[in-house]
């Protein structure tokens, strides 16, 4: 149980209340203030972590789940397929332990989830108590499966969400590997020649007091530079790449408009193709819109998805506050007008769920374009770069040779 400190809207004609109440869940938390006749407006977890610590164990919890995509994809899927037969949950999740017995993964969580089941608590409540594994909207979606009596629905639908996640991210991180393997490789032949070839063809020129080629010089203490303080520089780094994936979880941590607005398009594709899925998958097990837009916000990853889980909070209060959620996507930089006529659209024909969707996979389609688009344009781009960089590199080795052998002439 958490303690949340909330501010709230009061019947008409009264201010707002700022209180605390005691809640399993933010969600829960704002269905027993609404239970009470106030209209949430603010919801926050008193003891929410703020610290660098607390954001490097939510990094290591994350690191988790990503890691089990496929792993929980298979879960998903088989569970979903048994309860389909007649399967009871306790029962299927008892098949499950046995046929992977020799899975420290599959079969150990199937094992603790059964026997809380046999207890008497839920299957979204006992998955609760593995954040490294299942997250909010998992738990949220298999929740309300339980409800309506469409566990295996859910289920399937949960499979289905693990068979996408990060596919367009990994396609991406694809595409941009070659030019950093291209880099990387370069910059290995240019401090090699800087280090070991290069000091021996000048050290000629300097014993026959002939000028060193300015080219040459420039390459060598470059090469020379980045050997020297490889240690510091390889630690600098390490600390910018921990720093960067830490950072952005600590709630004090924000994200620049001008940063989104110089983001690729891509990035912001990516991210709201899988918030929309998400919106429909949850709002399609029955959550209400505020409930799910709020379950999706925290899912978003990266530097871009900070900035827009804060977007997707502000459209939740807003809505809260009796806005309509078209109204609500009015910000340019997440929301096309497109957006905002299909989401008008679903809710006027009152099929937001398929509307969402829809959405969502149209700006899938737009981000493999974008892909393809960066992966035509990026391939020969690197190898231009590649060709004058080792030119260049080719070039200082070359004009100490010419020297040498003009002395030799």
């Amino acid at each position: 149980m958490s303690v949340y400190r909330y501010t709230a809207a009061q019947p008409v004609g009264r201010t707002s209340k700022v209180g605390v109440i005691s809640a399993p869940s933010a969600i829960e938390a704002r269905r027993m203030l609404r239970a009470i006749g106030l209209r949430p407006i603010q919801i926050k977890e008193i003891n929410e972590s703020r610290t660098s610590l607390g954001a490097l164990s939510a990094t290591i919890v994350s690191y988790h789940r990503r890691r089990r995509v496929g792993i929980k994809a298979e879960f998903y899927d088989a569970f979903a397929t048994l309860l389909r037969s007649g399967v009871t949950p306790r029962d299927a999740l008892l098949v499950l332990a046995d046929s992977h017995r020799k899975s420290s993964g599959i079969g150990s969580l199937s094992r603790l989830l059964a026997e809380d089941i046999a207890q008497g608590i839920s299957l979204s409540d006992t998955a609760r108590n593995h954040n490294t594994w299942f997250d909010d909207a998992e738990c949220a979606v298999m929740e309300a499966g339980e409800r309506a009596g469409e566990l295996n629905v859910a289920l399937s639908r949960l499979a289905d969400r693990q068979a996408r996640s990060s596919d367009l991210g990994s396609r991406l991180a694809s595409v941009l590997l070659y030019p950093i393997l291209v880099s990387v490789a370069g910059i290995g032949v240019a401090i090699f020649l800087a280090n070991h070839s290069l000091p021996q063809l000048t050290q000629v020129l300097r014993d026959a007091n002939i000028d060193i080629p300015l080219l040459t010089q420039l390459v060598m203490l470059a090469g020379q530079f980045t050997l020297a303080y490889s240690i510091p520089i390889g630690m600098a780094l390490l600390i910018l790449f921990v720093s960067g994936i830490v950072i952005p979880r600590s709630t004090r941590f924000k994200v620049t408009t001008l940063f989104v607005a110089c983001s690729p398009q891509v990035f912001r594709r990516i991210a709201t193709a899988e918030s929309f899925l998400m919106l429909a998958e949850l709002t399609e097990s029955g959550l209400t819109l505020n409930e799910s837009i709020r379950i999706t916000a925290p899912t978003a990853k990266g530097l871009i998805g900070i900035s827009l889980a804060e977007e997707w909070r502000r459209v939740a209060n807003f809505i809260e506050l009796g806005g309509s959620f078209d109204d609500s996507m009015s910000n340019r930089r997440w929301f096309t007008p497109e957006h905002q006529r299909l989401v008008a659209a679903g809710m006027h024909a009152g099929e937001l769920a398929q509307t969402l969707r829809r959405v969502g996979e149209r700006d899938r389609r737009s981000a493999h374009r974008l892909i393809d688009r960066i992966s035509t344009l990026i391939e020969p781009a690197s190898i231009v770069l590649l060709t004058f960089f080792i030119g260049a590199i080719v070039l200082a080795a070359v004009l100490p040779i010419v020297k040498i052998q003009e002395i030799v002439g």
